[in-house]
């Protein structure tokens, strides 16, 4: 999973949030911060307080105490779970600026080598350029 499939499920929860304020059947919407406290409880008035609420929290920047614990979990969940370190790095790229500067997980560059290796070109049909040069000459 990368960066672009993990924004197109949250576009997609906000997308199931705002129908979810309109639906008849559905009665209240709590929605819920990083910290596990209960942020907006919306009930049934289609006002999209949950959505502005939803939105909010996700641009809100971390405080440093959810900073810590966010970074603590991350780094437990790649021990643990090796084969899903991608993923877990992805996450962690979403959540990288909405972190204090000196809080943001170091990022790892590209290798640099000195010299950058240039395609070759393939040869696609009998052409040879170089042999057809040489019988110009």
């Amino acid at each position: 999973m990368n960066c672009s499939i993990l924004l197109g499920i949250l576009r997609t929860l906000a997308d199931i949030l705002a129908v979810a304020e309109r639906h008849p059947q559905i009665a209240a919407i709590t929605v819920i911060r990083r910290d596990g406290q209960a942020l907006l409880r919306h009930e049934a008035d289609g006002s999209g307080r949950a959505s502005w609420a939803l939105a909010a929290e996700r641009l809100r920047p971390y405080t440093e105490q959810e900073a810590m614990a966010f970074l603590q979990l991350h780094h437990a969940l790649r021990r643990a779970l090796p084969r899903h370190r991608g993923e877990l790095d992805d996450i962690a790229a979403l959540a990288r600026p909405l972190m204090l500067p000196h809080m943001q997980p170091a990022r790892i560059d590209r290798p640099h080598p000195p010299v950058w290796p240039l395609p070759v070109r393939q040869q696609t049909s009998g052409y040879n350029s170089l042999s057809s040069l040489s019988r110009a000459a």
